[in-house]
């Protein structure tokens, strides 16, 4: 029964791939005999450390002194956008129902904070103030200007 109720579960992951991933590589993971470790490392005194933090602040320290600083003073100026309007793309509701109702809902959500899974769940009330956004950041040619007007 055990090694039965293992193959339906394997199936219904095979079947389910490409909604669910994030459960496919997972098991997939589980199965694997080797798990990938930090071993011991030896700080500047020969001592072997085990601690992750420590491990982490030596692993810090050796990449920082062998990675080269570039200078900031050769950095270009870039001129501001604000006059530029992109005006030969067009923003439809309809489209931006569908590309947020295919969001992978497993996903991390953006800087906004909203869950991918909230965003299409509410893609019909939202869609409308979105494709608004856009074309007004596309218009104005600066994000900025959006929470002024």
């Amino acid at each position: 029964m055990i090694k039965k109720s293992r193959k339906e579960f394997e199936k219904r992951l095979a079947k389910d791939i490409k909604a669910d991933r994030k459960s496919f590589f997972a098991y997939a993971r589980s199965k694997c005999k080797s798990k990938v470790k930090v071993g011991l490392i030896e700080d500047s005194q020969g001592n072997l450390q085990e601690d992750s933090r420590v491990k982490a602040e030596l692993l810090n320290d050796f990449f920082s002194s062998v990675l080269t600083r570039e200078g900031d003073s050769d950095i270009p100026v870039l001129n501001p956008m604000c006059g530029v309007k992109l005006q030969d793309i067009h923003v439809h509701i309809d489209i931006m129902k569908k590309k947020l109702i295919i969001l992978k809902e497993d996903k991390a959500a953006g800087d906004d904070n909203l869950s991918p899974r909230i965003l299409k769940a509410i893609s019909d009330e939202v869609a409308y103030p979105v494709a608004i956004i856009f074309r007004r950041s596309l218009d104005t040619g600066c994000a900025a200007r959006l929470a002024n007007s």
